[in-house]
């Protein structure tokens, strides 16, 4: 009779260890991710504090050139960025809307400092228009503006010279505008482009005042027929600063 082999003891004390550790590490990790702690709702979107007030730390740097760099992240704050992103810019836009001009004088000083030069003909019937609409910002042109100073440099038959050549060409339009709407002839009139532009003029065509005219050639292209140089601009603008006008030689055809 052969005799039973005798089976090996169970060794529950090292068993034990290993679950005791395993615990011990989930308890870790949950209370360094605060687990079974109290948490504060989800912010909305669209959340912004009162201004100058903010309720939480932050988690974002900005830097004056506009980029943000993340802050390391403190224990319990386990908030996203995102908040803070939205939260600047609420606070931001409400900054632009408490500064822009209340009055046409306000407004015109507020021009003169930005762009260096004084107002269009008509300005002062245009923030009437503005005024009398709700129109939410009267002072901010910058990104229009900075394409537009450039042009200040040529002198006004530079212009009258330009226009003529480009009338009638294969790739342009001409809206004729007065106050009692806006006519679109030449090549492209049926083109989305100019139709878009000509119904945009329309809606506020008959604040123009009597006897208002004006002749616009454009291109249809998608991109402009000249792309100015970083030069050529920075000697534009300093024509601009100066008041000065440069005459340029009549241009004959386009290519």
């Amino acid at each position: 009779m052969s005799s039973l082999s005798v089976p090996r003891p169970i060794r529950r004390p090292r068993k034990i260890l290993y679950v005791l550790v395993i615990l011990a590490v989930l308890y870790w990790f949950g209370v360094r991710h605060g687990l079974g702690m109290e948490r504060e709702e989800p912010l909305p979107l669209g959340f912004a504090p009162a201004r100058g007030h903010r309720s939480r730390p932050r988690t974002m740097n900005f830097a004056r050139n506009g980029l943000a760099n993340l802050l390391p992240v403190k224990k319990g704050t386990p908030e996203h960025p995102f908040y803070e992103l939205m939260e600047r810019a609420e606070e931001n836009w409400r900054m632009i809307l408490h500064r822009q001009s209340k009055t046409l004088p306000a407004a015109v000083k507020e021009y003169k400092r930005r762009y260096g030069i004084d107002p269009p003909a008509g300005f002062d019937l245009w923030f009437q228009y503005a005024q009398a609409n709700n129109v939410k910002l009267v002072d901010e042109f910058d990104l229009m503006m900075r394409d537009v100073l450039a042009h200040h440099a040529l002198d006004p038959k530079t212009y009258v010279n330009r226009s003529q050549v480009i009338h009638n060409q294969p790739f342009t339009y001409t809206l004729d505008v007065t106050n009692e709407g806006v006519k679109v002839s030449g090549p492209r009139a049926t083109n989305p482009r100019p139709k878009k532009l000509a119904a945009m003029i329309e809606g506020f065509a008959k604040a123009f005042p009597p006897g208002f005219k004006v002749h616009i050639s454009g291109s249809d292209h998608d991109v402009s027929s000249v792309v100015l140089g970083k030069d050529q601009r920075k000697r534009a603008m300093e024509h601009v600063r100066r008041g000065e006008r440069e005459l340029c030689a009549p241009q004959g055809t386009l290519r």
